[in-house]
């Protein structure tokens, strides 16, 4: 049987620790991000004695939780983490996530509205089905980039003669302020006739907490296209971005030369949902990873 308890701020380095060890433990589960956020958050812990063996991290809005998901910019995933011992079987392991499972799910009765979007390695979500909540799946994208000569000639060619294309008439740079690309975001977004997701300031904020990098794809002093990366320890983010142009190949040089700059072993191009943004990332040849989403009004 496991006990649940919440996570002070005292032992926020504690369950970072956690978040590291995990299999499902992402930078969107650490405390560095959930304090980016002008939002309530808490982490509940579930231990076995005195071991951490899984908990979950969640935003909360006055009678409702998320863990991830659409309710909160910038963060796809977060849900249930499970951190079983080295050598575990299988159907062992799986038993300890659905045991985990169950204690969080009755830890959120006092919510009325209940969003918790798992990672794509947290696959098992019956238990939130079995309790009546409903389920949703969703993509996202996973580029290799142990190799670089190997991701680029696992490219679509339409996409690697984009980013040719780019080459000739182009130039990068990797500015330390967000100012260039901020200005591009705001025009991406007017341009779409709807609101940006977030401010300049938080942008800010995550650029200064969160290991990062901005890159920008120049026409002489035009900006054309940017991409914001974020990693953790397993693997870089492709958060953020803006471009002006798409026909001059630029959106698709900055995201190659985002992903060369990572140093991960992959990147997650996070979301592949809306037609047209699948389309864009597919060509850069990852491989296609569902990630379940529940929810529950009552």
């Amino acid at each position: 049987m496991l006990d649940i308890s919440p996570i002070s701020r005292a032992e926020y380095q504690v369950w970072d620790d956690f978040v590291e060890r995990s299999p499902q433990g992402t930078i969107f589960s650490t405390s560095r991000w959930l304090t980016l956020f002008d939002k309530e958050f808490w982490i509940y812990g579930c231990y076995k004695g005195e071991e951490l063996v899984g908990g979950m991290a969640f935003f909360v809005d006055d009678e409702a939780c998320c863990s991830g998901g659409a309710r909160t910019p910038l963060t796809p995933f977060q849900g249930i983490l499970v951190c079983p011992p080295r050598g575990m079987k299988a159907v062992n392991v799986l038993s300890l996530q659905t045991e985990v499972a169950e204690v969080l799910i009755d830890s959120l009765d006092e919510f009325l509205e209940v969003e918790v979007a798992n990672h794509y390695t947290f696959h098992d979500v019956r238990p939130f089905i079995w309790e009546g909540f409903n389920q949703s799946v969703r993509y996202t994208f996973i580029v290799d980039t142990r190799n670089l000569i190997d991701t680029w000639e696992n490219m679509e060619k339409d996409t690697r003669n984009m980013v040719n294309k780019a080459e000739k008439t182009t130039h990068v740079m990797f500015p330390r302020n967000i100012d260039a690309f901020d200005t591009l975001y705001s025009k991406t977004f007017n341009r779409k006739g709807i609101e940006r997701p977030i401010s300049k300031e938080f942008m800010n904020r995550m650029i200064r907490f969160i290991d990062s990098h901005i890159c920008m794809i120049y026409q002489e002093d035009t900006p054309l296209a940017g991409a914001v990366f974020i990693r953790d320890s397993k693997r870089a983010y492709y958060i953020l971005g803006a471009s002006e142009k798409t026909d001059t190949g630029a959106p698709y040089k900055a995201l190659w030369q985002s992903m060369k700059l990572c140093e991960r072993d992959e990147v997650d191009l996070v979301g592949c949902n809306a037609p047209a943004i699948a389309h864009f990332k597919k060509g850069f040849g990852g491989r296609l990873e569902p990630y379940y989403c529940v929810t529950k009004t009552l």
